[in-house]
């Protein structure tokens, strides 16, 4: 489990907090889903795009100045929009400034993640994340 601690920190925790405290939360808790199957933990890291949590839908924003960005709709206001990107960090978009805001349609966790992985640290991640129940 303590590799898969490793692997965690390494791999997953620019986006996901595994009991709230490691990592960041971009998607949802790790925790959450530590008692699925070991087969539904590897479907939803091969497939990313067949298993978005509500509230986890990924967003993209253009800017009038002609920046873009994606992330997580964090908030949304009359007067501004919040976009929680990897790594935890926030960007707050101005509606004056705001050319476009729509959902990408598809997940912010990127596909052909467990490519970056053997499959030990597979295995030792899904102990570490079974060890959160």
């Amino acid at each position: 489990s303590e590799n898969g601690r490793e692997v965690f920190m390494a791999t997953c925790s620019i986006c996901h907090q595994a009991g709230g405290e490691l990592g960041y939360a971009v998607g949802p808790d790790i925790e959450s889903i530590a008692g699925q199957t070991r087969i539904n933990l590897l479907t939803k890291i091969i497939k990313p795009n067949d298993f978005v949590t509500a509230g986890y839908d990924g967003y993209i924003v253009e800017t009038t100045d002609g920046e873009t960005l994606t992330g997580v709709m964090v908030q949304e206001s009359s007067h501004s929009v919040t976009l929680r990107a990897p790594g935890g960090v926030e960007h707050t978009v101005q509606r004056d400034n705001l050319q476009m805001a729509r959902p990408l349609g598809y997940s912010v966790m990127p596909e052909g993640l467990e490519s970056t992985m053997s499959v030990q640290d597979m295995a030792d991640l899904f102990e570490f994340i079974k060890n959160l129940e």
